[in-house]
């Protein structure tokens, strides 16, 4: 089972190995190669204008399964971006994490008004483009060759809209 928990100093302290071996990500695409844990835990903790970071644990091993990035809505278009990074080194149960961020993003949407969340993601992260799909996010857009990371690659961005949610 999978536990959610805000992402506090003390939480990035104790698992900064957990959070420095996530998958590649397309959001990791979009802003270095190379994350130092200095980095990581600028941008997670001490960053203006930073997203809500949200630790997925699992509760058996007390290991970060992987994190929820939820970005503040732009108010003029009631939208907002989300990023799902899963850990590396452990086995994630896809049916397990999405139940356990469903709520999360359920409240987020309705608690805010959102017209819709959008998420993007590359085409080989098949765990995350499972997550999202079990969300009721819809693939709306492929953008060819978007990422460049060991080779070009294709990303998707899926939308959840407001009326569906989770």
């Amino acid at each position: 089972m999978y536990k959610p928990l805000k992402l506090t100093k003390d939480i990035f302290e104790k698992h900064i190995e957990d959070l420095s071996s996530f998958r590649y990500s397309y959001f990791l695409s979009q802003s270095t190669t190379f994350l130092s844990k200095d980095y990581v835990k600028g941008f997670l903790i001490l960053a203006k204008g930073r997203p809500d970071s949200i630790v997925i644990a699992d509760e058996r091993s007390r290991k970060v399964a992987g994190l929820i990035l939820l970005y503040p809505m732009r108010e003029e278009y009631r939208d907002g971006s989300m990023v799902v990074l899963l850990s590396a080194s452990e086995t994630i149960d896809i049916r397990e994490f999405s139940d356990t961020i469903r709520p999360i993003v359920k409240d987020r949407i309705k608690k805010l008004k959102m017209y819709c969340l959008r998420s993007t993601v590359l085409a080989e992260e098949h765990d995350q483009i499972s997550i999202l799909e079990s969300l009721r996010f819809e693939k709306e857009v492929v953008m060819k060759d978007q990422a460049f990371y060991k080779g070009y690659k294709d990303a998707y961005v899926y939308t959840l809209f407001g009326e569906n949610a989770c």
